[in-house]
């Protein structure tokens, strides 16, 4: 990710937003990141990426909660049931 400063950023705008239709770029103040700019298509697909993300955590607390409870209880299920 490409970073600008604010005064950078602020001088050549022209330049931000051309970089920024190619990948994120970040504005800092102060050595601290204040902003990050991307395409609505960048954002989109951060957001898909972070669900998937989310999906994959949710499936495997589950099979790890049902491995323990059948290790416990000796009881499952099966396509039938």
């Amino acid at each position: 990710m490409l970073t600008f400063t604010a005064s950078e950023a602020k001088n050549n705008f022209g330049a931000l937003t051309d970089t920024a239709l190619t990948q994120p770029v970040s504005i800092t103040r102060h050595g601290r990141v204040i902003l990050e700019v991307m395409t609505p298509q960048a954002k989109e697909a951060l957001i898909e990426e972070r669900i998937k993300e989310l999906v994959f955590h949710q499936f495997v607390a589950e099979a790890a909660a049902a491995d323990k409870n059948y290790t416990e209880t000796g009881l499952h299920t099966n396509m039938q049931e």
